[in-house]
């Protein structure tokens, strides 16, 4: 049985749903060295954000590795099963598939920015 929404002295409004990237944040070892790689996701704009929080109580060095105009976060989850750190973690081994993956995303993401002015 279908329910029907009725709205007493307005409109019904929907939201817009919010869009999203895909982030790579790095974590480096003191010596230089990339120990792992979280791949998550959030609102477009919130990559940089979500990277001072992690950064905040973290003694070793994060960077922002790459972004992908897109919520991709769970194929990519899937993609790299095999390399993640602990079993329900967003956290990989920084494979060179991996490596070779966050930079053609990257170059990806540009071109779309570019392409929509």
């Amino acid at each position: 049985m279908e329910k029907k929404l009725t709205l007493v002295g307005g409109t019904p409004t929907v939201k817009p749903e919010r869009m999203k990237e895909t982030y790579f944040i790095g974590h480096w070892s003191p010596s230089g060295k990339l120990k792992y790689v979280k791949i998550g996701v959030t609102g477009v704009g919130g990559s940089r954000r979500r990277l001072r929080t992690l950064q905040t109580g973290n003694p070793e060095l994060l960077t922002l590795m790459g972004v992908y105009r897109g919520d991709v976060e769970r194929k990519l989850h899937r993609m790299f099963d095999k390399t993640r750190l602990h079993k329900k973690t967003e956290f990989f081994r920084p494979t060179k598939a991996l490596l070779a993956l966050i930079k053609n995303l990257a170059q990806v993401s540009k071109m779309l920015e570019v392409l929509d002015g």
